[in-house]
């Protein structure tokens, strides 16, 4: 297992931004602390010839743009709050509509245009790095304080793992996800329309026009 970090670009507001490559003798991914974002997951084929099947940029201004949250970490909640607004403990709170009357991926300021705490780890069983942050109450229009951690990590049985933990001061809704787009046969190559896709799911939740 290997991990490699190098420098991936400069933000606007100075802060530099870092890429990791982790490693086994098989696979391969790449992370950036730029929103916790997937920049690419290097897999081979059948054949051997080695491709990125996950869909995204090669530089840190593709992802400052990114207006379809490719590979990115989505919170403090994912998905689409109907008419950009909750109620909780008898108080109503405001978010952003950003998507019609309703709330897409908690509006603004979005964690994916954040740059996170980054810290490597290795041991025998897998290789990644954890990203922390703190979420002040009232960010994004949501209440409470919330320290929030992240991994992504490669397991020696070519998994790629990610976990989620999230502390919060008060009741708070949370929903964090990762946003990576997949093209099994290689970044470039055919459209996604002849894949298929089994979902284990013992239940799912319908939705709207609106997405709702």
């Amino acid at each position: 297992m290997k991990i490699k970090k190098r420098p991936f670009g400069v933000l606007s507001s100075g802060q530099k931004v870092s890429l990791f490559t982790i490693s086994n003798k098989r696979m391969s991914f790449s992370v950036t602390n730029y929103g916790c974002t997937i920049t690419s997951i290097m897999v081979p084929g059948k054949d051997g010839t080695v491709d990125d099947v996950a869909l995204g940029y090669s530089t840190l201004e593709g992802y400052v743009h990114n207006p379809v949250f490719f590979g990115c970490l989505i919170g403090r909640f994912a998905n689409r709050i109907a008419n950009a607004s909750f109620s909780l403990a008898g108080k109503t709170y405001a978010l952003t509509k950003n998507d019609g009357d309703n709330c897409l991926h908690s509006g603004r300021p979005g964690y994916h245009k954040m740059v996170w705490d980054a810290e490597a780890f290795c041991n025998p069983k897998e290789a990644g790095v954890s990203f922390r942050r703190f979420s002040p109450d009232g960010e994004q229009g949501f209440p409470g304080d919330v320290d929030l951690k992240v991994s992504y990590s490669l397991t020696a049985s070519n998994e790629i793992v990610i976990r989620y933990s999230a502390r919060t001061s008060a009741p708070t809704p949370v929903n964090l996800t990762n946003h990576t787009y997949f093209n099994l046969a290689g970044a470039g190559s055919e459209t996604v329309l002849e894949h298929r896709v089994q979902l284990f799911a013992d239940r799912y939740v319908p939705v709207g026009k609106d997405a709702i």
